[in-house]
């Protein structure tokens, strides 16, 4: 199994490897990042994902969402939180 990275380690290795930053994760990209218990080997405990109601739904089952409730998600582009 892959080393379970926070949140911030989770961000700073995307957009590193994307080649972006952060500010162009949320607000260009419209990127959002929730936890991950795919149960993939590599997975380090975090997705991100095009922050449509459509996506969201697709990926909590895809991301093993089950304890999120997607209509409560609440996004702050500017602070890049994501509280549920």
């Amino acid at each position: 199994m892959s080393h379970l990275q926070t949140k911030e380690e989770f961000i700073k290795g995307y957009c590193e490897r994307s080649g972006i930053t952060e500010g162009q994760l949320y607000n260009e990209f419209n990127q959002i990042v929730l936890p991950c218990d795919c149960g993939d080997a590599d997975c380090v405990g975090w997705a991100a994902f095009n922050n449509t109601e459509r996506n969201m739904k697709s990926y909590k089952d895809i991301y093993n969402f089950q304890n999120i409730d997607i209509d409560k998600i609440v996004i702050d582009h500017n602070k890049s939180l994501c509280q549920i």
